[in-house]
């Protein structure tokens, strides 16, 4: 099982709060629809660990004035990772090439090195200048985009297959069936549903549903589910 823990970082405008917020909101139904859960405090996500301990500290910002790291710069995302992290870096690029991939040219996207005291994956992902008008209106009019972009990054990291941002619908177990943590047979077992209980479905990966609530996401093989 995955999570994403939440945790806040304060905004200096409102406005760019709101942004920020709007992009949270479509990243965490992606991440449910994924079988990648969260925990939520504030309103920026901060943390993402998975199963195997492996911990990844990532922030969404904007930068609020031209860039220190880079002078001159005065549009488009800059991914920050922690340097001598070699986890860091192999995220940053996953992220770096799955948002160009959603983007033109005109909105650039820059991996940045610093220096950091963290031993664990970092990143921070500034999602554009708020002095500059074109920024604000991309990421206002973009944040499923993001997502989509960041929830598939993730993904790809975790090892995990990215099946897009459904609606979620409801089902009947017409059997007893266990609930795995990836769609494979032969992985790790998380629990069980009943025959006759609702379940959640989020999302569908070939033969098998992602159901499940938030903390409790996983994968079962959608013949014994109907809907």
């Amino acid at each position: 099982m995955y999570f994403v823990n939440f945790e806040s970082v304060p905004a200096n405008e409102a406005k760019y709060e709101y942004y920020i917020n709007l992009l949270t909101d479509e990243v965490k139904e992606c991440l449910n629809a994924n079988a990648i859960s969260y925990t939520f405090q504030g309103n920026y996500p901060d943390k993402i660990m998975a199963d195997n301990n492996q911990i990844v500290n990532m922030n969404f910002g904007i930068n609020e004035k031209l860039s220190e790291t880079l002078p001159g710069e005065t549009s488009g995302i800059h991914i920050i990772f922690g340097a001598g992290n070699p986890e860091s870096k192999r995220l940053s690029e996953i992220l770096a090439e799955n948002l160009k991939n959603f983007y033109s040219d005109e909105i650039p996207t820059r991996i940045i090195s610093e220096e950091s005291s963290q031993n664990s994956t970092s990143i921070t992902i500034n999602m554009g200048f708020a002095n500059n008008p074109e920024d604000m209106s991309w990421l206002r009019n973009s944040t499923d985009s993001v997502a989509k972009a960041v929830v598939l990054s993730l993904c790809e990291y975790f090892g995990i297959p990215f099946v897009g941002c459904e609606n979620q619908v409801m089902g009947t177990a017409n059997a007893d069936a266990t609930i795995f943590d990836k769609p494979s047979l032969n992985a790790k077992v998380l629990g069980n549903i009943t025959a006759n209980s609702k379940v959640k479905i989020n999302s569908q990966w070939e033969n098998w549903y992602i159901i499940g609530e938030n903390g409790k996401l996983g994968y079962v093989q959608t013949k014994f589910v109907n809907v």
